[in-house]
């Protein structure tokens, strides 16, 4: 809880002893003071070392990875931490931490891509993360998909529609999959004037509102509050 003075301790231990579980605290240590350069090159040569090592055990290699793993996310480095995350799935298959760490990593990059206003390059992040999380992570994803795409200047209804497709499918009652399902389909009816079409951006606003205050999102509900109004004051069979 102190990083500033487990690092003093730490340098110290390893100016008496070279070794390995030295080189473990220090990097550990500089990775806690967020020392994050330090803290990689350190932990890289803990890992080289007990890699050689045949009597290191599962547990200590995973654990040496752990920290290395999240010296390369501080530092937003995929390159470095995909084959990480491999070799730490390799040595534990059924711990899913390393596939979030990756996933989270591609949402962070997609988030800052959408700062940026390159919804594209967006959208093609948060399909990476999709891919490398869990179902729960790959909703959060498909959700900043559509949402990307919904700021487009020229809305495409049909992709926005397939990324909310892709979210209820994992999550029915996702309020934000559910809105730009609405979203999209409010968009087709203002080109359709399909009546049916109406009703279903009607019915998943409708529950994209429910949810959101729900869970007291008031900014979303209010979107679909202000969409569910434009559909209502729209004569049947016009925009």
């Amino acid at each position: 809880q102190d990083p500033a003075r487990a690092l003093g301790f730490a340098q110290k231990a390893y100016e008496i002893d070279h070794s390995t579980n030295s080189r473990f605290a220090l990097g550990v240590s500089q990775l806690a003071a967020k020392q994050y350069t330090d803290a990689i090159a350190t932990l890289q040569a803990v890992h080289a070392t007990v890699f050689a090592d045949p009597h290191a055990n599962t547990q200590t290699r995973y654990g040496v990875d752990q920290y290395l793993l999240q010296a390369y996310s501080e530092t937003g480095d995929l390159t470095a931490a995909q084959p990480l995350a491999v070799e730490m799935h390799r040595l534990e298959p059924a711990n899913t931490s390393p596939q979030q760490e990756i996933a989270a990593l591609y949402v962070t990059q997609g988030n800052a891509a959408m700062t940026a206003k390159n919804y594209d390059q967006a959208v093609a992040l948060y399909d990476q993360a999709a891919a490398a999380g869990t179902p729960q992570v790959a909703v959060i994803a498909y959700d900043r998909a559509a949402n990307a795409l919904a700021n487009e200047t020229h809305p495409d209804a049909a992709r926005i529609k397939t990324y909310a497709d892709k979210a209820l499918a994992l999550d029915p009652n996702d309020a934000i999959a559910n809105f730009f399902e609405g979203f999209a389909l409010a968009e087709q009816y203002s080109a359709s004037h399909t009546a049916s079409t109406k009703q279903q951006a009607i019915n998943y606003l409708t529950k994209a509102d429910t949810l959101a205050k729900a869970a007291g999102d008031q900014s979303l509900a209010q979107n679909a509050e202000r969409l569910l109004s434009q559909l209502n004051a729209a004569p049947a069979g016009m925009p």
